[in-house]
């Protein structure tokens, strides 16, 4: 499965960014190949973030991208 989600006010390649250099949690960000998509959801341009965890995430995992996005959106306010 995936996840794709935008933070209010938090441009999507920015938080995307963080994730990767601070946190060292890999996501994409973009259209991602589907730019009528993101049309008719209202995240054109700039698209969102998009997550896809897996069988083999474990539990921590999930709870530190939760907790580091959490972080991010607290600073960026």
């Amino acid at each position: 499965g995936a996840l794709s989600f935008n933070i209010k006010n938090l441009d999507p390649s920015l938080l995307g960014f963080r994730l990767d250099r601070e946190y060292g949690i890999c996501c994409r960000v973009g259209l991602h190949c589907a730019p009528e998509a993101h049309k008719s959801i209202g995240t054109l341009p700039e698209g969102t973030v998009r997550l896809s965890p897996g069988y083999f995430n474990l539990p921590s995992e999930i709870e530190q991208t939760l907790k580091a996005v959490r972080e991010i959106v607290a600073t960026a306010n």
